[in-house]
């Protein structure tokens, strides 16, 4: 089971990932999270459970949507230009 969450590679190179991906809450609230982790191996050599920890990057996820969209970016303006009338 934890080979086939975590991705074949990692589990096969006994090597950390980092893994970003979206939770649905109980209250219905999607939260977007960054998990970083390593799996933990028995003495056999079978995957036995991550060892890891797990950030809430919701906050980080929204900011960059509202920064995407045309609507959060600054218009340009064009100044008169001060020089373009006679001498």
């Amino acid at each position: 089971m934890i080979a086939r969450t975590v991705g074949s590679s990692a589990v096969e190179q006994r090597r950390p990932f980092e893994l970003g991906h979206r939770i649905l809450h109980r209250d219905g609230d999607v939260r977007w999270v960054r998990e970083y982790a390593q799996v933990v191996f028995d003495a056999d050599g079978r995957p036995v459970y991550l060892d890891g920890i797990i950030f809430d990057i919701a906050d980080r996820k929204a900011f960059e949507a509202a920064s995407a969209s045309p609507r959060s970016r600054p218009k340009a303006r064009t100044a008169p230009n001060r020089n373009s009338g006679p001498s």
